[in-house]
């Protein structure tokens, strides 16, 4: 169970700041806000303010939203975005978008399910 106060969920949406220099892709979103996988050579810090266009199924929203986090991926740098300001039409879709989509799968294999294999082969 997510222990959130708004639920995030998987997502592929292109992402660009207004001023072109910062774009990439979100993989997960909140009401609150998005992760930010990056493209391109431009850096992003913590309290960062930018201007978005995230590209949602029923059309581009244009939000501000502020740097609280970044790291540096493999092959991409990233970093946790907070939407600043959102009015209610622009809450509302995305409210919608993340509602309608599925939670995140699971991965891996539970606890139990290991412990009880690590007792089977310890017995035989």
């Amino acid at each position: 169970m997510e222990d959130r106060r708004t639920p995030r969920r998987p997502c592929r949406l292109a992402v660009r700041t207004a001023d072109g220099r910062i774009g990439g892709r979100a993989t997960e979103m909140s009401d609150k806000g998005l992760y930010l996988q990056c493209w391109g050579d431009d850096p992003l810090s913590v309290g960062q303010r930018l201007t978005l266009e995230i590209d949602l199924p029923d059309g581009p929203l244009n939000t501000m939203a502020e740097v609280i986090a970044t790291q540096d991926e493999v092959f991409y740098r990233a970093g946790s975005i907070r939407f600043i300001g959102l009015g209610e039409t622009a809450a509302e879709r995305i409210n919608h978008f993340v509602r309608a989509r599925p939670p995140r799968k699971r991965r891996g294999v539970a606890l139990a399910q290991i412990e009880l294999n690590e007792r089977s082969v310890a017995e035989a």
